[in-house]
C-alpha cells in the first residue's frame, strides 16, 4: 500500500493511546519510586480485536517493572477492540506501544 504520511501515523498513535486512557492505571509505586516504562507488541484483526497474547519488547526488570508490565497487559485486554481506520489496517495490524508513566501523568494518554 501507500506509505503513511507522518500526520496519519501520529493520528493512529494518538487514537491508540486515547483508547488506553480509560483502562491503563499505574501500579502503586511503593514509596514514590519511579515507575519504569514497558513496551508491548501485539497483533490485531481488521475489526481492531486482539489476536493472541502481547509480546513484551522492553521490560527493564525488577518488581516495579513487572507491575508496570502487568498494568499494561491489563489495559490491553480491557480495550480488547480498538477503533481504528480500516483503510490503514496494514499499518496498525501489528502495534508496538510504549507504556510510559511519565506521559500518562502529564496527560499524554
Amino acid at each position: 500500500g501507500d506509505p503513511l504520511t507522518a500526520r496519519v501515523q501520529v493520528l493512529i498513535c494518538i487514537r491508540i493511546a486515547h483508547q488506553f486512557g480509560r483502562c491503563w492505571y499505574l501500579p502503586g509505586a511503593g514509596g514514590g519510586g519511579r515507575i519504569p516504562f514497558v513496551v508491548l507488541r501485539w497483533s490485531m484483526g481488521r475489526d481492531g480485536s486482539l489476536h493472541g497474547a502481547p509480546i513484551v519488547v522492553r521490560n527493564p526488570g525488577g518488581t516495579l517493572a513487572r507491575q508496570a508490565e502487568e498494568a499494561a497487559k491489563r489495559s490491553l485486554y480491557c480495550v480488547q477492540r480498538f477503533d481504528l481506520p480500516e483503510k490503514y489496517y496494514k499499518s496498525w495490524r501489528v502495534v508496538e506501544f510504549a507504556f510510559d508513566p511519565s506521559s500518562m501523568i502529564s496527560g499524554g494518554y
